[in-house]
C-alpha cells in the first residue's frame, strides 16, 4: 500500500463534538471540501486545533459547550511560563551542585557531629525500630508530616520508606497519595538538598513501580488544576511530576520527548516547544549526572537512589536483607567499614539466618518469573506509560460524553458497543491496567460492558482481557504485617502532644490477621424455603470468566478477564481517602480483637488475592476495579423485587432477610441480624 501525501488550503477547522473519544476534528478547504482528521488523543487533537486556528488568525481556542471557561487556558499559559523558569532554575542549581565534591550530600556531612538534643528524634526512631517495635508505612508517612522541619528525620524516614518499597511495597503503595501530598505542601519549604532527596526518592519509587508512576502523573494533574490560581505552586507540582513520571521512566539516553513537553507546557510556537524540550533534556542529563557522580557507594540509601538499571536495582534489593531493622541513610566514613573477606562472610551468614532455604527457593522462583516476563514484554517503561495514558483517557472521555451528549439515561447503554469497537480499533500495543494486580491489556470485550445512570454522571463499566504482570514487588518476604496502632498512637502522637518529653514505654500487640473474610451470605447454610433461585440467578464472575474463556481458541498463561469502571465529573481523591480510612480502621479493629464477623467486620478493597482498587486519574475522574460477586443495597432491593410485598416497587432489607432467614421473630433471623448490624455501625 502506498501512502498519498497531499497539500490542501485550509479555510476552517472545527472540533467534532459528537466524537465520544474527543480525538476527531474537521478541516474545510478553500473549495468547500471537508476532511475528517483523526488524532491519538484529545491532547494531540487540541494541539492541532491550536496550531490551525493560530495560522488562520483566529486566537480563540477550540471550544465546545462543555469546555472549561476561556480564562482557564490563559491561566495554564501563565503557569507554563513559571514552569519554564522553575525548571531552568532547578537545572542551574543541580549544575552548581554537580561541581561540588559533596554533591547532594553536602548538607549531611556534619550531621554525625550533632549533639544529643539535635539527634534525639533520630535516635528515638532508631531505638524503636531496632527493639522489635512495629513501625509500619503509615507511621513513617505520618512521621514525614510531624518532622517536616527536621532534615535529619526527613532523610531517615525516606530511607526506611525506600526499604519498605523493596521489601513490602504494598505499605508504600497504600499511602502514596499522602507521600505525594507531603511533597506538594512541604517540598518547597525544605532546603535544596532535602528537596533533591525527596525528588530522587519519588523517582526511585516510580522507577520500581510503573503503576505508581502512572498514578503519580494523574495525582499531579489533579493537583495542578487545583493550583491554577497559584503559578508558583503549579510549577512546584510540575517539578515533582517530572521526576515521578518522566525521569523515572527514561532510558539511559535520558531523552526528553515532545509528549513530555506537551504535558508540562502550552505553546503554539514550534520554536518555543523546541526550547522547552532542550531545557527538559538538560534537566534530565544534569540530574542523572549528579546521581552517577555522587552515588555514595557506602550508603545503601544512596545506592538505592542511584540505581537506574535492572541489575543495580536487583543488587540493592538483595542488600536490604543483610541490614538491621533501622537503616542509617548517611554515608559511612570509609574507615568505619573495612572491606575484607570477613565482612563479606558475616553479611552472607547474616542473610542466611534471615532467609531460610524454603524462602530463598520461593524468591528465586519469583525472580525467574520476572525474567521470563521481561523477555515477553521487552518494551520501554515510557512506551507503556504513554499507551496506558491513552487507554484510560479514552475511557474517561467516553464516560463524560455518555452524560453530556445523551440526555436519556436509557439510551446510553446501547451506544457502548460502538464506542468500545472504536476503542478496540485504536488500542495501543503496550497498555497496562495499573490495578491491584496489574495486567497487560490484550483486548476489550465490546459486548460485556454497561453504563450506569445517575443524576450527575454516567459511570461506565468496561471488560478487558489481559495478561497479569509479574514484577519484582511480587517476591515474597519474611517480613510480618505490622500494626499501624502501636507506633502511631504511642510514639508519633506522643511527640505531637509533648515534643520535648522522652518516649513513652509501650507494649507490642499481636494482630489477628488470619481470619477468613467470608461474606455473610456466602457462608450461610440456613435455608427457610425451597425457592432459593432469587439468590442464585445472577451469573457469578467465575462463570462469566469461564464462558468467555471457552469462546477463545487459545489463551496464554496469566490470561484473565478484568472489569473496570470509569468515572468522570467526580473527584475520586475523596473515594481513595475513604478507602484508606477503611483499611486503617479494619486493622485497628482486628488488632483490638474487634474484627470478627459478629463485631466490627469490614471488607475494604485491595485485600491480597481479591479484586478492588480505586484510582484518581485527574481532578474530576478516576478508575475503579470492580469488586466481583457483590452488589449495592439498592441493587439488592431491585434484584430481589420478587420478595417485595404487593404494591412495592422494590424489596426492603427486611424482606430479603425474611426470605432467607425466616420469620423476623425467629431465633435464626435474630442471629443474622445481630451479625449484620455491627457491620453497618
Amino acid at each position: 500500500m502506498t501512502e498519498c501525501v497531499e497539500s490542501v488550503l485550509c479555510r476552517a477547522a472545527t472540533v467534532d463534538d459528537s466524537d465520544f473519544l474527543n480525538e476527531r476534528f474537521f478541516i474545510t478547504t478553500a473549495t468547500g471540501e471537508v476532511y475528517t482528521c483523526y488524532s491519538k488523543c484529545r491532547l494531540e487533537r487540541d494541539a492541532w486545533m491550536h496550531a490551525l486556528l493560530s495560522t488562520l488568525h483566529n486566537n480563540a481556542p477550540p471550544s465546545s459547550p462543555h469546555d472549561d471557561p476561556s480564562d482557564s487556558m490563559d491561566r495554564i499559559v501563565a503557569c507554563s511560563a513559571v514552569v519554564h523558569e522553575q525548571l531552568a532554575s532547578w537545572t542551574s542549581i543541580l549544575t552548581d551542585m554537580l561541581a561540588s565534591p559533596y554533591g547532594m550530600w553536602k548538607e549531611t556531612r556534619h550531621w554525625r557531629r550533632f549533639g544529643m538534643a539535635e539527634r534525639r528524634p533520630y535516635m528515638d526512631l532508631q531505638m524503636k525500630m531496632t527493639s522489635s517495635a512495629e513501625v509500619d508505612g503509615l507511621s513513617l508517612v505520618i512521621g514525614l508530616y510531624v518532622y517536616h522541619q527536621n532534615p535529619m528525620m526527613i532523610l531517615a524516614i525516606l530511607c526506611q520508606l525506600a526499604r519498605l518499597m523493596d521489601t513490602c511495597p504494598s505499605q508504600v503503595e497504600m499511602y502514596w497519595p499522602q507521600i505525594l501530598h507531603w511533597g506538594i505542601t512541604s517540598h518547597v519549604v525544605q532546603s535544596v538538598n532535602m528537596q533533591l532527596f525527596y525528588l530522587y526518592f519519588v523517582a526511585g519509587v516510580c522507577r520500581r513501580s510503573l503503576p505508581l508512576a502512572i498514578k503519580s502523573s494523574w495525582e499531579c494533574d489533579a493537583a495542578k488544576i487545583d493550583a491554577l490560581g497559584d503559578p508558583s505552586r503549579y510549577a512546584d507540582i510540575s517539578l515533582i511530576q517530572v521526576y515521578a513520571s518522566m525521569i523515572s521512566l527514561t532510558d539511559d539516553d535520558n531523552n526528553a520527548t515532545a509528549a513530555m513537553v506537551d504535558k508540562l507546557f502550552v505553546s503554539n510556537d514550534p520554536d518555543t516547544s523546541k526550547t522547552h524540550q532542550i531545557l527538559l533534556q538538560s534537566l534530565f542529563t544534569t540530574s542523572t549526572s549528579l546521581l552517577r557522580n555522587h552515588r555514595a557507594t557506602n550508603s545503601t540509601f544512596g545506592e538505592w537512589l542511584a540505581a537506574t538499571s535492572e541489575a543495580d536495582i536487583a543488587r540493592v534489593h538483595d542488600t536490604w536483607s543483610t541490614l538491621p531493622s533501622f537503616v542509617d541513610p548517611l554515608p559511612v566514613p570509609s574507615e568505619e567499614v573495612p572491606i575484607n573477606d570477613a565482612t563479606a562472610s558475616d553479611m552472607t551468614s547474616l542473610r542466611g539466618r534471615m532467609v531460610d532455604a524454603d524462602d530463598m527457593e520461593d524468591v528465586m522462583e519469583c525472580l525467574n518469573e520476572v525474567q521470563q516476563n521481561d523477555k515477553q514484554q521487552d518494551v520501554s517503561s515510557l512506551v507503556i506509560f504513554q499507551d496506558t495514558m491513552h487507554v484510560v483517557n479514552s475511557l474517561i472521555v467516553a464516560s463524560q460524553n455518555f452524560k453530556r451528549q445523551i440526555e436519556d439515561p436509557r439510551d446510553r447503554k446501547k451506544h457502548l458497543p460502538a464506542v468500545l469497537t472504536r476503542l478496540r480499533a485504536t488500542m495501543p500495543s503496550h497498555a497496562m491496567l495499573p490495578l491491584d494486580q496489574p495486567c497487560w491489556i490484550t483486548d476489550v470485550l465490546v459486548n460485556e460492558g454497561t453504563v450506569f445512570s445517575t443524576k450527575a454522571r454516567a459511570p461506565t463499566m468496561v471488560w478487558f482481557e489481559g495478561l497479569h504482570v509479574t514484577s519484582i514487588s511480587d517476591v515474597p518476604t519474611a517480613m510480618p504485617e505490622l500494626s499501624p496502632v502501636v507506633y502511631l498512637s504511642e510514639v508519633l502522637l506522643a511527640d505531637i502532644l509533648s515534643p520535648s518529653s522522652s518516649p513513652s514505654s509501650f507494649s507490642s500487640r499481636e494482630s489477628s490477621m488470619t481470619e477468613a473474610h467470608l461474606s455473610v451470605f456466602d457462608s450461610c447454610t440456613v435455608r427457610t424455603t425451597d425457592d432459593f433461585s432469587i439468590f442464585t440467578s445472577m451469573q457469578s464472575f467465575a462463570d462469566k470468566k469461564s464462558r468467555i474463556r471457552k469462546e477463545r481458541k487459545g489463551v496464554q498463561p496469566g490470561w484473565d478477564v478484568v472489569p473496570v469502571i470509569a468515572k468522570s465529573l467526580d473527584d475520586m481523591r475523596q473515594e481513595v481517602f475513604v478507602m484508606q480510612l477503611m483499611h486503617v480502621f479494619d486493622h485497628i479493629f482486628r488488632c483490638e480483637g474487634l474484627g470478627g464477623l459478629d463485631q466490627l467486620w469490614l471488607r475494604p478493597y485491595s485485600y491480597v488475592n481479591e479484586r478492588g482498587r480505586i484510582m484518581c486519574c485527574g481532578d474530576n475522574c478516576g478508575l475503579m476495579e470492580v469488586l466481583t460477586d457483590s452488589m449495592s443495597v439498592s441493587d439488592a432491593k431491585m434484584q430481589y423485587i420478587s420478595v417485595a410485598p404487593p404494591g412495592c416497587v422494590t424489596a426492603s432489607l427486611v424482606d430479603i432477610f425474611s426470605k432467607r432467614y425466616g420469620d423476623p421473630d425467629s431465633t435464626t433471623y435474630a442471629v443474622w441480624i445481630a451479625l449484620y448490624l455491627p457491620i453497618c455501625s
